[in-house]
C-alpha cells in the first residue's frame, strides 16, 4: 500500500460519515467551547488512526 492511497475519496467519505454525527453529538453535549475543541481534536485523531489501520505502537 503506498502512502497516497490513504488520501483517496473512499477514505474521506468514510471519515465524513463517522465524523459528522460524532461532531454533532460533541457540539450539543459539551459544556463549553473548550471541551468542543478538545473532543473534536480527539475525534479527528481517533477516526484518522482507526481508518488508516495504524496504531500508536508500531509492530
Amino acid at each position: 500500500m503506498d502512502e497516497l492511497s490513504m488520501y483517496d475519496i473512499k477514505f474521506w467519505i468514510k471519515f465524513a460519515i463517522l465524523f459528522v454525527p460524532l461532531e454533532l453529538w460533541i457540539f450539543f453535549s459539551a459544556p463549553s467551547i473548550k471541551w468542543v475543541l478538545l473532543l473534536s481534536f480527539g475525534a479527528i485523531v481517533g477516526i484518522f488512526l482507526a481508518l488508516s489501520g495504524k496504531s500508536l505502537r508500531r509492530r
